[in-house]
């Protein structure tokens, strides 16, 4: 009915019916009331039982707003649900490695069609999608609504107990043949009550649970009560396409943060939505990436957001499931009182294209921001040295800032080799940590256990100017090759920062010194720790306060041994 503008025949002007853009705008579309018939005069595409004429027309107008009669067939039950209401769709499917991916729940339980139930209660519409080799009278690869979810026993934990029924609008061979068909004996007065069972009405099909899903491979549910959403546009570049979660790069695709500022989780509503295909083919077909959404927390709740989301600062709350769809959207909860991390990426990296993402809060006080770049400079102050194996396992880094700041640091193992059995680039051969002290040799701050992690990162608040310490320690390796490690450091735009050398004991700040900051290249290189010293800019240092640090050696036997942790993604 809600398709439908023209509520009655129009005495000499066209039908209108409404379908919805991407970006859920309503589109009219005018029809007039012909539509193409074979050589018998029976309408050449879609066959209705009854004579119903509303159906031809919605085909016809659907058709033109999909580009032709051709393309119904090239029509996801995604799309179609989605182009007939604007609203969000979210898959299920029935298999249990890619249901867990996609934290949908347990399909199999009662507790899962419980919630499928109340969800139908809603007014959400549910399609469910048959198997290719699907059987008894099941059309293969088709659609069928869902309508009702039966408990056919009280407070059973049984799923055999639950009954599905669908709308069957296939009247043509084959016929459902299976539990509980029309002439099935089990029909008893009981069971008929129950489940509302009319032998005269064709186009319900009643389904025992374990057959439904023997026989179906997904669910599409299209979230028609979901409120309004938050919206923000992106896209993948050269620089932004970072590829899945296996690769360092991840942290390149585009970031934002979802702010739940209530004090109970909410649950939301992420899409993802591709504003044109990667390609047509020569059929006409369109083609988009395997996408996914991924949601993630700061492993520390205090930590200023930042764009080096690494395995040591941050944890997966959900990875959501990949589809090379229109159109990708996952449920997803926010703790309360958190701000976490929505990243959509591509199963490849080098993928470009241009989406946008789409937030659905309900009544929830939720937020979303494009991170960027967190206001921290582009180029980062870096620093290449190497590990080498027995006494000269860990370097100092020592860096210089102009004033109190937000410092985040990202050590990276340069050495191209991976852990064996490993996919993708996150994963090294070195166990490696990161700790930060202060002026007075005092820790403020470290990157947990080491970790054979490519990368690691360190973001903490340097609470005044001076010089402040970093060093990286390589555990638990006395033999093998040299580890060549980088370590950039990021700081907000306006902060002056740059490594130096350990001064003198006898070093005093000059009288003459003036506020002004005379910046040296951001990029220097280190070797063995302090064994090559930095060139600096004597203006510099003589005006903020510097104090000798204690050695690579002293500063690693500060630290607090821990052994080597696996990283595991």
């Amino acid at each position: 009915d809600r398709l439908f503008e023209t509520k009655a025949h129009p005495a000499s002007g066209p039908y209108r019916c409404v379908f919805y853009d991407l970006n859920s705008t309503p589109v009219p579309v005018d029809i007039d009331d012909r539509v193409p018939v074979d050589a018998n005069m029976e309408p050449k595409f879609t066959r209705v039982p009854k004579r119903s004429w509303y159906p031809l027309l919605l085909e016809k107008a659907y058709a033109k707003f999909v580009g032709g009669y051709s393309r119904l067939d090239q029509c996801t039950p995604h799309e179609t649900l989605r182009d007939l209401t604007g609203r969000p769709v979210t898959h299920i499917p029935f298999e249990e490695r890619l249901a867990e991916a996609a934290n949908t729940g347990d399909f199999k339980s009662v507790k899962f069609w419980a919630g499928v139930a109340k969800d139908l209660e809603r007014g959400d519409v549910i399609t469910c999608m048959s198997n290719v080799d699907a059987g008894d009278g099941i059309h293969p690869v088709c659609s069928y609504a869902l309508l009702a979810v039966i408990p056919t026993v009280g407070e059973s934990n049984d799923p055999a107990d639950i009954v599905v029924r669908l709308h069957n609008c296939y009247f043509d061979a084959p016929t459902y043949t299976g539990p509980l068909n029309r002439e099935d004996p089990r029909w008893d007065e009981a069971l008929r009550h129950v489940c509302g069972f009319d032998p005269s009405r064709e186009e319900h099909l009643f389904l025992p649970l374990p057959t439904f899903l023997n026989n179906f491979s997904s669910m599409q549910r299209c979230h028609i009560n979901c409120g309004d959403r938050l919206t923000a546009a992106g896209k993948w570049t050269k620089k932004t396409s970072g590829g899945n979660p296996m690769f360092t790069s991840f942290r390149s695709n585009p970031i934002y943060l979802v702010e739940n500022k209530s004090t109970r989780p909410v649950r939301i509503l992420a899409e993802l939505r591709h504003q044109a295909p990667s390609y047509t083919d020569s059929d006409g077909l369109n083609h988009y990436h395997q996408t996914g959404l991924a949601s993630l927390q700061s492993v520390q709740a205090k930590t200023p957001p930042t764009p080096l989301i690494t395995n040591n600062t941050h944890r997966f709350i959900e990875k959501g499931m990949m589809l090379d769809a229109r159109e990708v959207c996952s449920e997803m909860e926010l703790p309360p009182n958190t701000t976490c991390y929505l990243v959509p990426y591509t199963m490849k990296r080098g993928c470009h294209g241009k989406f946008n993402v789409s937030v659905y809060h309900g009544m929830a006080n939720v937020t979303l921001t494009p991170l960027r770049n967190a206001g921290l400079t582009h180029e980062p102050v870096t620093a290449n040295f190497v590990l080498r194996t027995g006494a000269q396992r860990s370097a100092s880094v020592h860096l210089q800032v102009s004033d109190a700041c937000d410092v985040h640091a990202l050590l990276v193992q340069l050495n191209s080799g991976a852990a064996p059995g490993s996919i993708g680039d996150c994963r090294a051969e070195d166990a490696l940590r990161l700790t930060a002290f202060d002026s007075s040799g005092i820790k403020v701050a470290s990157s947990g256990d080491a970790t054979n992690a490519r990368e690691q990162a360190l973001v903490l608040q340097l609470p005044k100017p001076g010089v402040w310490t970093f060093v990286a320690e390589r555990v638990n390796r006395n033999v093998g090759g040299d580890c060549l490690c980088m370590l950039k450091f990021f700081t907000p735009t306006k902060i002056l920062a740059k490594i130096v050398s350990v001064p003198s004991s006898n070093a005093t700040p000059s009288k003459a010194a003036r506020p002004g900051l005379a910046m040296t290249p951001r990029s220097l290189g280190v070797v063995n720790g302090d064994d090559a010293v930095h060139r600096t800019s004597r203006a510099f240092s003589e005006y903020l306060p510097v104090a000798r640090l204690p050695s690579p050696e002293l500063s690693a036997h500060a630290i607090e041994a821990a052994g080597p942790q696996n990283l595991d993604i």
